[in-house]
């Protein structure tokens, strides 16, 4: 739309778009809320958490750069039964931490026993993402990759791209 046609319309901070005085027809805009509704850095508790951290190389560098009060616990089955996302009750707190809004960035990662490119016998594909053989270790890998997905879009749909 050109500069001198938005001239003749009037700004709505309602629709948060602009509106035509005499049709009144509105040119709405994504909304203040779909904008961004990302809060400021400090008004995060922690700067970053890492999910499925492994060796946690990511979470003791953070803690180097940043400290250890802005860096949250990561999260890993090798810590204990707590941390296995597999389990519905960890599933559902982990949910909530995300509706809460605790950390400013969060890095998923999956799990390199069935995900690594690097493997010597690989057991994913391109072509066959979920694997040929249907084994145990597999499927519950697959079942954490979903569900990592689920917690990314869940942190994108309240405004936390990252």
């Amino acid at each position: 739309m050109e500069a001198e046609s938005l001239r003749v319309y009037v700004f709505c901070p309602l629709c948060d778009g602009f509106v035509h005085p005499a049709t009144r027809v509105a040119l709405q805009g994504p909304g203040p809320i779909i904008k961004c509704n990302r809060k400021p850095k400090k008004g995060y508790k922690y700067f970053f958490r890492e999910t499925f951290s492994g060796s946690e190389n990511l979470t003791r560098a953070c803690i180097e750069r940043f400290g250890a009060k802005r860096v949250e616990d990561s999260l890993d089955i090798k810590k204990g039964p707590y941390y296995d996302m597999l389990d519905k009750k960890v599933y559902e707190r982990e949910k909530k931490r995300v509706k809460d809004r605790e950390s400013y960035l969060e890095h998923f990662s999956p799990n390199c026993r069935t995900c690594s490119k690097a493997s010597r016998n690989p057991r994913r594909w391109k072509d066959e993402p979920y694997g040929r053989v249907q084994d145990e270790d597999l499927m519950q890998d697959s079942d954490l990759m979903v569900r990592a997905c689920k917690l990314a879009e869940m942190r994108h749909n309240v405004g936390d791209q990252h």
